[in-house]
């Protein structure tokens, strides 16, 4: 019974590590978008292009994306980081390269 149990924990624990380990698919990113005047732009169909840079905020830029979206009522936009139109593959960014920065 001891061996079921300290087995059960040990397959329990592997699991768990290797489902921590492994880079997000996605991330969610959330801002309000505000005109020259500083009054947000609501209920507005705009594209953004979100650029993952590595090293400083002027470093190279190792992933482009665009999203089409439309703002709510009250400016907000929603956003899945890696889930935009682009012609490369988020899941091949090397995460242990960084600091890598979010420029939209």
């Amino acid at each position: 019974m001891k061996l079921k149990t300290s087995l059960l924990v040990v397959v329990c624990l592997t699991i768990c590590g290797l489902s921590f380990s492994q880079a997000p698919g996605t991330f969610s990113f959330l801002a309000v978008v505000r005109a020259g005047n500083n009054m947000p732009v609501c209920e507005k169909h705009i594209s953004v292009r979100a650029s993952i840079l590595q090293g400083d905020v002027y470093g190279d830029r190792m992933y482009v994306e665009v999203h089409n979206t439309t703002t709510d009522e009250n400016g907000l936009m929603s956003l899945e980081i890696g889930a935009g139109e682009s012609d490369q593959d988020f899941m091949e960014i090397d995460w242990s390269q960084g600091p890598f920065f979010l420029m939209t």
